[in-house]
């Protein structure tokens, strides 16, 4: 099912910033979205909550994805890669884009853009 797709303020002037190759990937999971929802899309999407248990500060980590609905979604840069996983069938690759998860309400917001491991969340700043 198609969703809306919304930038954070955050989000746009940093879009407004980021070179063409990065564009391009971001457009297309926003053109993916837009016309069929999250399912299909080749990168991983999951919630953010889910936190590996080597980071120290795991459970404040949790407790902000969750109370802000934070997901992301692996966005193709430098490259695909496939998972480590041989059961699923998505690919990973070193770059996430993310998002407040309303799908819901019928849209997700973009919040921020980054390298994925170590994993950065957007802070409540980049959110609004």
């Amino acid at each position: 099912m198609p969703i809306e797709v919304r930038l954070s303020t955050y989000f746009s002037d940093l879009y407004d910033q980021l070179p063409n190759r990065d564009l391009d990937l971001i457009d297309a999971f926003w053109e993916h979205c837009e016309s069929y929802g999250l399912n299909g899309w080749e990168g991983k999407i999951k919630p953010s909550w889910l936190v590996p248990y080597e980071y120290a500060d795991r459970s404040v980590r949790i407790k902000h994805a969750k109370l802000n609905n934070l997901w992301h979604a692996h966005i193709g840069f430098p490259t695909w890669k496939p998972s480590r996983n041989p059961d699923q069938s998505y690919k990973v690759s070193d770059w996430v884009v993310h998002f407040v998860n309303r799908e819901s309400d019928g849209y997700i917001r973009l919040v921020d853009y980054g390298f994925h491991n170590p994993f950065h969340l957007p802070s409540s700043r980049e959110l609004a």
